[in-house]
């Protein structure tokens, strides 16, 4: 039979003589039928996006203090949506110069790109000198330098380690470092047409400078540890809804903002001394060994007064015990 045959001469035969028995009995009786969920592919999808959302959640939180130690400050760091989408398309959506970065994420199958932001890039290096915060532009396809790279290392490491504390509920994982690309043309990790499941984490740095984080995981290197990822979204309704809820109650709680405040002195004088008192008199004070941070009236920190980079700081020298908190009256 070639290939252009859609029957091969010995079935045309048996066609034929079927035909002309006449013979009207049926055939393929004992044939069971099964059912076909139509949306399993689809379920499949939600399990696998609905815990990278959980997981990503976890990294999230760990992340935004990682940063806080390479930029110096504590940026703004917004998780995006889970999304999946064809990699040719999602490829074509990128704007050079980046830090694309080829890994191995033990037991996923195949390997997964980790890209960074120049700009991230720019300002955890100016962070690292003592700067501010830098905001270069730069554009097009360009090698980084020997100290960005370095630079790069290490938000990487940042990542590999809060990584594998966000997968640790759900999958033990580990990290390899595989080769580092600047054109994402040669940064391939699967075939043009295959679906690939990405999460998007945009910072916000000092001088309103914005750069993106993206994790790109295979649609495919989840089939190993499907089961679990199943677990963490269809267990009982009430517990998953329970999980979700704490999950993004915890997520908002960490972007309140709270002022925080030291007293360094609090003298007394009479009301005769305050009367008197005039421009250019001197309340004499004595500083105390250590100083109170506080946050809404409750003493959180005991730390040191003293300057860092030319601005009146408090160093942190231990944590106040829950069971001494006090709330100022």
């Amino acid at each position: 039979m070639s290939d252009k045959e859609l029957l091969s001469e010995e079935e045309i035969l048996a066609l034929v003589e079927r035909d002309e028995s006449n013979e009207d009995e049926a055939y393929n009786l004992d044939v069971v039928a099964q059912n076909y969920e139509f949306a399993s592919e689809d379920s499949a999808s939600a399990s696998h996006l609905g815990a990278l959302r959980m997981i990503s959640e976890r990294f999230v939180r760990s992340f935004r203090i990682s940063l806080e130690s390479l930029l110096r400050y504590q940026p703004k760091v917004e998780s995006q949506p889970v999304v999946l989408e064809r990699f040719s398309t999602y490829m074509s959506g990128l704007n050079t110069p980046l830090s694309l970065n080829v890994v191995k994420i033990t037991p996923l199958r195949g390997s997964t790109l980790i890209i960074i932001d120049p700009q991230l890039i720019f300002n955890s290096l100016d962070g690292f000198f003592g700067g501010s915060g830098s905001h270069a532009e730069v554009s097009g396809i360009r090698d980084f330098t020997p100290t960005e790279v370095r630079v790069i290392q290490m938000i990487l490491n940042c990542v590999f380690e809060d990584m594998k504390s966000a997968w640790e509920p759900v999958q033990p994982v580990s990290f390899a470092f595989l080769n580092s690309e600047v054109n994402p043309q040669f940064a391939s990790i699967v075939d043009e047409d295959d679906l690939v499941i990405i999460k998007k984490i945009t910072i916000t740095m000092a001088h309103g400078v914005v750069g993106n984080l993206q994790i790109v995981y295979p649609y495919a290197s989840m089939n190993p540890i499907r089961e679990q990822l199943r677990n963490q979204v269809v267990g009982e309704s009430d517990i998953d809804n329970e999980r979700v809820w704490n999950n993004y109650l915890k997520l908002s709680l960490e972007d309140v903002y709270l002022d925080i405040k030291s007293d360094l002195a609090n003298p007394k004088i009479s009301l005769l001394e305050l009367r008197n008192l005039k421009v250019g008199d001197v309340i004499p004070i004595k500083m105390p060994e250590t100083v109170a941070v506080k946050s809404q009236g409750i003493s959180l920190f005991s730390g040191i007064y003293g300057s860092s980079n030319s601005h009146a700081s408090v160093k942190i020298m231990s944590e106040t015990a829950i069971d001494n908190y006090e709330e100022d009256g």
